[in-house]
């Protein structure tokens, strides 16, 4: 069930929701004082301020950027500002299998469960309504933002001085880690676990923590950039590929990033449609195999990549570049749910590659049927590589002539087309005539 009013899912969690635990066995708790378990980055593979922004910007753009303006009053005041715009299905969030198994193997033990979080307040009791495995739950308000030193002091007021254990994910969490009486990890990266245990040698690893390199180059979907192999076309095709191999491997180049960074925007708005999906949940930002925060760096990094690269090679195919960027964008955003707005931009947007293709080889593309021709040199004919009969009779050596005979006195003043003998039988030469050229 989902409070308007709130933005809270209250929904109860079943055991097929449940993701599946880890592998390795989770270490047993001391059973000295209350657990208690972050929530972004640690419970979830996620964050839930980002989420709930991306969320609000996909769905209410301008809204969004309104929002922004709570942050000059706090972040605690934007968290709420956010959340009182939108509802979040807490039952599609990448939760952390090892950690849901190591809370039920404590709570299977009697030990009290809380969850404490920086995230609103309705957001963490949402979480908490959803899995139904706490006991209390603490987070952010209008006044409060509860993180860092703030959440150390409010959970060693409440539970005393080392008189709790403590579930984090990310360097914030150190402030906690040091006040409590046991110190686990889950979510974070083997360096943060060498940080920890310079000053905790004792604190556990819940599970390995961190993403892979190949999570990343997953989210590049390099397989898409088979497409672009497009921009190679109009150098082959007008016989230039060799000297232009370096120009369009750079074009190549500045597509597939440029087409890899819209690729992520896309999945960065989304996250929840994709969540649903059976194969598309498998998506590094969609499983929480990558942060957010990581995919929202990757953009801009990878555009001006896209921007360097373009650069290199002419004005002209900078343009290119920046008219593909905002026509698969508008695709991504809007056009891509239009029925024939979405088959005509995809169009579009093969044409520009070949365009693209065409500008950095030094190519052009004819304009009716997208044929691809060398560049003239300078005097040479614009109408073919063979020019007109009398340019081709001209550079062989021999005078043209015109296509018609002129009209005879009284005749119907149509002309006759010349032919290669005349009608008496006798050779152009013989009558101090010119051989015709044979048609083109």
């Amino acid at each position: 069930m989902v409070s308007s009013s709130t933005g809270v899912d209250q929904r109860s969690v079943t055991s097929s929701e449940l993701p599946p635990p880890c592998i390795a066995k989770p270490p047993s708790g001391v059973g000295r004082g209350p657990l208690v378990v972050d929530l972004d980055g640690t419970l979830i593979q996620s964050d839930l301020l980002i989420e709930s922004f991306l969320a609000l910007f996909a769905n209410k753009p301008f809204v969004a950027l309104r929002t922004l303006a709570a942050l000059r009053e706090g972040k605690a005041v934007f968290k709420t500002r956010i959340v009182d715009e939108l509802v979040v299905d807490v039952a599609r969030l990448p939760y952390n299998g090892c950690v849901l198994a190591y809370i039920e193997a404590e709570r299977a033990k009697g030990r009290p469960i809380y969850l404490a979080s920086a995230s609103d307040i309705r957001l963490v009791r949402a979480v908490s309504g959803h899995l139904g495995l706490f006991d209390g739950v603490l987070g952010s308000g209008e006044e409060v933002n509860l993180a860092g030193k703030t959440k150390a002091e409010a959970l060693c007021e409440r539970f005393g001085e080392r008189g709790f254990a403590y579930i984090g994910g990310d360097r914030v969490d150190l402030h906690v880690w040091s006040r409590c009486g046991e110190a686990l990890v889950a979510g974070g990266t083997p360096r943060l676990l060498r940080q920890l245990r310079g000053t905790m040698p004792f604190a556990v690893s819940l599970d390995e923590g961190g993403s892979h390199w190949r999570d990343y180059v997953r989210a590049l979907r390099p397989h898409q950039w088979l497409k672009n192999i497009l921009v190679f076309a109009p150098a082959t095709a007008g016989h230039v590929i060799v000297p232009s191999a370096l120009n369009c491997t750079i074009a190549f180049l500045s597509f597939s990033f440029c087409a890899s960074a819209v690729y992520i925007v896309n999945d960065l708005l989304d996250l929840p449609s994709d969540r649903e999906h059976p194969r598309k949940c498998r998506r590094p930002f969609a499983s929480g195999a990558v942060p957010l925060i990581h995919g929202i760096a990757m953009v801009p990094a990878l555009l001006l990549a896209s921007l360097l690269l373009a650069l290199m090679l002419t004005p002209t195919f900078l343009l290119v570049v920046g008219g593909y960027l905002a026509l698969t964008t508008a695709y991504s955003l809007y056009l891509k749910r239009k029925i024939i707005a979405d088959v005509m931009t995809l169009a579009i947007l093969y044409a520009l590659r070949l365009v693209g293709g065409g500008v950095a080889a030094g190519v052009a593309i004819s304009h009716p049927l997208n044929v691809p021709v060398p560049q003239p040199r300078p005097g040479e004919a614009l109408h073919g590589t063979g020019g007109t009969r009398q340019e081709r009779a001209r550079r062989s050596g021999r005078p043209g002539l015109s296509a018609r005979r002129p009209a005879e006195p009284g005749g119907d003043g149509g002309g006759e087309r010349l032919s290669h003998r005349p009608r008496d039988g006798t050779l152009p030469e013989q009558r101090g005539g010119h051989l015709p050229l044979p048609p083109p």
